[in-house]
């Protein structure tokens, strides 16, 4: 009988190995880009499912910041699920499986869209921005729709309406006690504490730069046009864009290319590039060494 228990024992064991050797590490939010999640994905290393997951425990953790006005838990691991399933290594998309958040003057099917006002707080489109459209159909998984100035009308993200945490306004990422930046306060701090790795704001007067100068992040405002406007809540149709944002501008540059379409940028060759100086300034510059 002893004999028996050792080899169901060994049996056992012998079988759980396999198991143990398939173990993934825990994806690292604070190092990753969105573009390296998306190779990581695709290779392997983690599953959407376990990225998504711990972007939605940082959001928990990070209420304070007042980062979302809805945080979309349940469809984010739902469709973060649906991805790994259908995924095929060696032809994934672009963002296949990565956690995004998208400014809440952005439609996304299914999801309030308030555009950080009261009085859109029942608003639910049904179907998405055609910005946003185009970055789940690169494979992205949109945690949830971030909180702004109401109605993106100021710089500082100063918004009472909404808010998770014990102080009114999205706090700023790295010293909560300042804000966040505005108008697209909510992406900023989002990213900027890595609870994503990139996601979507707008700009009409700075409104991805400021958030991401005051958080950390990297962003892009487009020429006007180059995205389509359709589902964004306006406030000028001559000056608003979507703009990307990311922890890193080579992600700002690969939702650029999701959005846009076009081949990668290529780096500028440094010889080429020339920089003036007035004259004005030199000789402001020769008195001043003097």
């Amino acid at each position: 009988m002893p004999k028996l228990r050792h080899s169901l024992l060994a049996a056992a064991v012998s079988a759980a190995l396999p198991l143990f050797a398939q173990a993934q590490p825990a994806p690292d939010l604070d190092s990753l880009t969105a573009a390296q999640a998306a190779a990581d994905i695709c290779a392997g290393k983690y599953t959407s499912e376990a990225l998504v997951g711990a972007a939605l425990a940082r959001a928990r953790a990070r209420a304070d910041l007042n980062a979302f006005i809805t945080l979309d838990e349940a469809g984010a691991l739902k469709a973060a699920k649906a991805a790994d399933a259908a995924r095929k290594r060696g032809a994934c998309k672009p963002l296949d499986g990565v956690p995004v958040v998208i400014k809440d003057n952005i439609e996304v099917a299914g999801l309030p869209a308030s555009a950080g006002t009261p009085a859109l707080k029942g608003f639910v489109p049904k179907a998405d921005a055609p910005v946003a459209a185009k970055l789940r159909a690169a494979g992205a998984i949109v945690l949830g729709k971030t909180n702004m100035h109401e109605l993106a009308f100021g710089i500082s993200g100063y918004n009472l309406a909404f808010k998770s945490g014990a102080q009114p306004g999205v706090r700023n990422a790295y010293d909560p006690t300042r804000i966040a930046g505005g108008s697209s306060s909510g992406s900023g701090a989002a990213i900027g504490a890595r609870i994503a790795l990139a996601g979507l704001g707008t700009d009409t007067g700075g409104s991805v730069r400021i958030p991401c100068a005051l958080n950390g992040c990297a962003s892009l405002r487009p020429t006007v046009g180059r995205y389509a406007q359709k589902g964004i809540a306006p406030i000028s149709h001559t000056r608003d864009t979507a703009g990307p944002m990311g922890v890193a501008m080579a992600d700002v540059a690969l939702l650029d290319r999701v959005i846009a379409g076009g081949a990668a940028a290529k780096p500028a060759d440094l010889k080429k590039v020339r920089v003036g100086v007035v004259a004005a300034n030199m000789a402001n510059l020769d008195a001043d060494t003097q």
